[in-house]
């Protein structure tokens, strides 16, 4: 963010994973932009593949403030992920509907809906994922985690004229549960990134947004995506050519 301010929201990989995925992937990416420091570390809900590799990068990157959603999952290793974090003296919070994570000259990071405080435990954990609303400047980007279309519809309702953004990060990695027909309408996207091996992916689907006129970017397609504001120009593409 601007005036070199970051926040990793989510860590990933699948729950087989035998290498550390901070350490292998995440630690060296931000190193490689000079990144040394972390303001904050964002677990949209404790699915490994949304937390696998934050353990390292707690303790190289030293944020001051984890956000997660509150519930305590079902792996030891998230249990052990929130312990460590308090080793650390990191922040642990929960945000509210409306609270922001972070804010600037022209920038803010926003909790846009409340469904990790709303549900009961037993619910599916997708739908009690944090769903994030980056603002910069006239840019809008969601980040809704594997929240499913029911949820999607409420967050529509919820937002009303503000559900448009530019750039949406595919619910559940595009998944056939997600990404409701109305939802994508509502957002409106100039861009839709994808999470997720392609092969999971409903070519028929992908080509129902890229109909609504929004340009469909994966990363099992094309390895590491950057989405980038520079002045009035918004731009999302692969790091490296694949």
């Amino acid at each position: 963010m601007p005036g070199n301010r970051v926040i990793l929201v989510d860590g990933g990989g699948p729950s087989t994973l035998r290498t550390d995925i901070g350490q292998q992937l995440l630690a060296p990416f931000l190193r490689q932009r000079r990144i040394r420091r972390l303001e904050a570390v964002v677990i949209s809900h404790p699915h490994a593949d949304h937390y696998n590799g934050l353990a390292f990068i707690l303790r190289h990157f030293q944020p001051r403030t984890l956000w997660i959603n509150g519930h305590a999952g079902n792996g030891a290793e998230y249990r052990q992920l929130l312990a460590q974090a308090e080793e650390l003296g990191i922040e642990i919070r929960v945000p509210v509907a409306g609270e922001v994570l972070a804010a600037g000259n022209g920038f803010s990071l926003r909790s846009l809906a409340d469904f990790h405080r709303q549900q009961p435990a037993a619910l599916d954990p997708n739908d009690q994922s944090l769903v994030l609303g980056y603002q910069h400047k006239d840019k809008n980007f969601l980040l809704p985690g594997d929240i499913s279309m029911e949820r999607e519809m409420e967050l529509v309702n919820r937002l009303g004229e503000e559900s448009a953004h530019q750039v949406l990060a595919a619910s559940h990695h595009g998944r056939a549960t997600s990404m409701a027909p109305e939802f994508v309408a509502a957002v409106e996207p100039r861009y839709i990134i994808i999470s997720d091996n392609d092969r999971q992916i409903d070519s028929r689907r992908v080509a129902n947004w890229q109909n609504t006129g929004a340009r469909v970017l994966s990363t099992g397609e094309r390895g590491s995506l950057a989405c980038t504001v520079e002045e009035q120009r918004l731009d999302c593409r692969p790091l490296v050519k694949p």
